[in-house]
């Protein structure tokens, strides 16, 4: 059983607190939580592709920390784990007198204050120390421990410095044309699209073979053809696709924002959307710090050690960081619409050189007359009530506005705040699915290979559902627990997007069969911790009958 000072889950929280702190800015009055004055005006490691490489950083690290530490240990724990190399090559052997748990203290202390700049690790170190010292840790085998793990805390921060996450995003100009991406209308002024080089220059964490990630173009999504080999999807022909209506019209209903005449969704819809949320919002932050906290709840009711919650936590950031790299790589291959943009505006007349054709027949609409050529009350009333031959908007709906990402805390208890937002950069794939999948399905590998449940039910209590966090009404959401199976957590992650009117319902689906594609090609392509999850492994036989035969 884990407790509170388990050294992979005292650091693997302290890196999603220095991740909610990174987003937690000062109100509208420049006050922050603690009644101090505005302190930073955008976060260190902002939007979540960087703040899944960041957590991949820290908690590889940390497994290579504690195996290099004290490799019996490690190995010795699981015959899946007896032949589990570091992440990183090389390393240096550990000294005689080491506390493994002061190495996995160094090595993540180091790597977030490297990638947060947060200073509130010093005391959590001093914290530790003294943890550690009043188990009976010797003082030479704590400070030892600091010292190596920091220095593979460093080693693996200094590798990662030139793997192209530091190019600057370059200025996103619009294509104009059909269904192709833009700011919506409820982003703040000035606002930049995040992300458009991430995917074709940042280096993933695994080396795959050229090809091995399938990238599906959105009309292949949808049920057509797919392009010939070496070609690439025209943007925006998705809109000529025989399935796209069905799609358009689930989102224009499911996705709309009180009040919106097209409003279909359920009340447990609405707090799927929510409860998976964390759009970047203040006290929060991103997607990847939402689903470490459930890999925590997870592994608590596994009743994992502090080994396999170590090989969870790096294989799962490590999986989702090449994620977000696979997943941003499609948005900026395919500049898809959001749908505050392109249920508003696919119609002639909003798309730029292009003008409504006339609503009415010139025959069948002349200038009112009456009898004798005198208009009166009644023909021009019953002139005035004929219906238009071609509306102006059949498709689109010029007002429609979406549920939107909530921005929560965004405003005092009482007060009011904005209500909706749409994420700053394409939308096919979903990022919230794409990661979600590739978490969840590794985690899943690991408990078949642990010879756990793969359909263990899990409880977790959302951040936008604690009890604390504020709507953009100014009221307090309730407390909700919700359980849930791993295949229900990729489900209801996916899903909640289209609840939210953020993302079409093809950018759940290739979000969802991307993340399953990067889970089989890192498998094939294995390396440190992933290859507890390897099922063909050819010494797995031969430990495993021990094994058995021990028990």
């Amino acid at each position: 059983m884990l407790d509170q000072f388990d050294p992979i889950l005292f650091w693997s929280r302290a890196s999603l607190e220095a991740q909610r702190q990174d987003y937690t800015f000062g109100d509208g009055t420049g006050i922050d939580e603690a009644g101090k004055g505005r302190t930073k005006l955008e976060p260190k490691v902002g939007g979540p592709t960087r703040a899944s490489r960041a957590l991949a950083i820290v908690h590889i690290a940390m497994y290579d920390a504690l195996l290099m530490a004290d490799p019996a240990s490690f190995h010795n724990n699981h015959h899946r784990f007896a032949r589990l190399a570091a992440y990183q090559p090389m390393l240096p052997a550990a000294p005689a007198v080491i506390s493994r748990e002061a190495a996995v203290a160094g090595a993540a202390s180091v790597t977030i204050r490297l990638l947060f700049e947060d200073a509130f690790v010093e005391q959590l170190v001093t914290e530790y120390r003294l943890h550690l010292y009043e188990k009976g840790q010797s003082a030479q085998a704590i400070e030892n421990g600091l010292e190596y793990g920091a220095a593979i805390g460093r080693m693996l921060a200094d590798a990662r410095s030139a793997d192209g996450s530091g190019t600057r995003d370059r200025q996103y100009r619009a294509f104009g044309l059909p269904g192709t991406f833009s700011l919506d209308p409820y982003s703040p002024l000035g606002a930049a699209v995040l992300g458009a080089t991430w995917g074709f220059d940042v280096r993933p964490f695994v080396t795959y073979p050229a090809g091995a990630i399938e990238f599906v173009g959105p009309s292949e999504a949808l049920g057509e053809r797919p392009p010939q080999p070496g070609q690439t999807e025209p943007l925006g022909s998705f809109l000529e696709a025989m399935n796209w209506p069905a799609d358009r019209d689930l989102v224009a209903g499911k996705g709309a924002a009180p009040g919106t005449d097209r409003l279909t969704r359920t009340a447990e819809e609405t707090l799927i959307g929510t409860f998976w949320a964390y759009d970047g919002v203040r006290g929060i932050g991103l997607p990847p710090r939402l689903y470490n906290q459930c890999l925590h709840a997870i592994a608590e009711q596994a009743n994992f050690s502090t080994e396999a919650l170590a090989v969870l936590l790096a294989i799962c950031n490590l999986g989702m960081a090449d994620a977000g790299i696979a997943a941003w790589r499609e948005k900026f291959t395919y500049h898809i619409a959001r749908p505050a943009t392109l249920l508003r505006t696919n119609e002639a007349g909003f798309r730029e050189g292009t003008a409504s054709v006339p609503t009415f027949d010139q025959a069948r609409l002349s200038m009112p007359a009456g009898e004798a050529g005198k208009p009166d009350y009644t023909s021009i009333k019953a002139w005035l009530e004929l219906p238009p031959d071609t509306p102006s908007l059949v498709e689109s709906d010029a007002h429609w506005a979406p549920l939107g990402a909530p921005q929560t805390n965004s405003v005092p208890r009482g007060g009011d705040g904005p209500k909706s937002r749409t994420p700053q950069f394409p939308a096919y794939p979903s990022g919230h699915a794409t990661f979600g999948s590739t978490c969840f399905g590794l985690a899943s590998e690991l408990l078949e290979a642990l010879g756990g449940g793969k359909d263990l039910v899990f409880a977790f209590v959302s951040d936008e559902y604690d009890g604390r966090a504020i709507d953009p009404d100014g009221s307090v959401r309730p407390h909700h627990v919700r359980q849930m199976t791993l295949a229900q957590a990729i489900h209801e992650n996916a899903v909640s997007r289209l609840y939210l009117g953020v993302h079409w319902q093809m950018d759940a689906v290739e979000g969802v069969r991307l993340g399953r594609n990067l889970i089989d090609v890192m498998k094939s392509n294995p390396v440190g911790p992933l290859h507890a999850i390897i099922p063909d492994d050819p010494f797995e036989s031969e430990l495993a009958a021990k094994a058995k035969e021990m028990m």
